[in-house]
């Protein structure tokens, strides 16, 4: 009865009461004043369909508000600078996969952001500068399967990238995948002193590696089941 009045959404203490807000009609233009917005139970689903909700501050800066997956899916609601920087709302997977996200500068930046799959399949995010040396960015696997990134400098002088096969794609033989199971690779010295190559699975089941005497002698190495399982690792002490 209370609700399907107009005036009644319109006075302070209806807004408070829990049953207004868990009813359809309350969820009308006067209802996302400030005080509905910091109750719980306006963030209900008919609440963030709503255009001018979504665009509230109160609603975006609200914990609940952000975890709701309805509130995320709305254009309205990734394009806001405030949004973008709530924690909340980008370790939710809808904000990642929305265009406009990934082409602003402090979305890139924050950590969770670039944690997340969704955001390293939207081309814009690889060609930016700040994206390749965020060490996020690096050691995910999208992010490397991208031309740009492993001609840039800075990504092969990166401990995670040099660790990450498809980023090994590059010329240079010690920091490359291709590098561990290619045979003249694993008799070339500064391949086998490089803590990357001895941290990677196929350089210690190849043969020549163990018979080199400075690889049987680094943590990584003899840390490996594979290693210790060889007869000339074993007799080296």
């Amino acid at each position: 009865m209370c609700n399907s009045i107009t005036q009644c959404n319109s006075i302070t203490q209806c807004n408070s009461i829990a049953q207004c807000n868990s009813i359809t009609q309350c969820n009308i233009a006067q209802c996302n004043i400030t005080q509905c917005n910091r109750i719980a139970q306006c963030n209900i689903a008919q609440c963030n369909s709503i255009t001018q909700c979504n665009s509230i501050a109160q609603c975006n800066s609200i914990t609940h508000c952000n975890s709701i997956a309805q509130c995320n899916s709305i254009a309205q609601c990734n394009s806001t600078a405030q949004c973008n920087s709530i924690a909340q709302c980008n370790s939710i997977a809808q904000c990642d996969i929305t265009a406009q996200c990934n082409s602003i500068a402090q979305c890139n930046s924050i950590a969770q952001c670039n944690s997340i799959a969704q955001c390293y399949t939207i081309a814009q995010c690889d060609s930016i500068a700040q994206c390749n040396s965020i060490a996020q960015c690096n050691s995910i696997a999208q992010c490397n399967i991208i031309a740009q990134c492993n001609i840039i400098a800075q990504c092969n002088s990166i401990a995670q990238c040099d660790s990450i096969a498809q980023c090994d794609i590059t010329a240079q033989c010690d920091i490359t995948a291709q590098c561990d199971i290619t045979a003249q690779c694993n008799s070339i010295a500064q391949c086998n002193s490089i803590a990357q190559c001895n941290s990677i699975a196929q350089c210690n089941s190849i043969a020549q590696c163990y018979s080199i005497a400075q690889c049987n002698s680094i943590a990584q190495c003899n840390s490996i089941a594979q290693c210790d399982i060889t007869a000339q690792c074993n007799s080296i002490a």
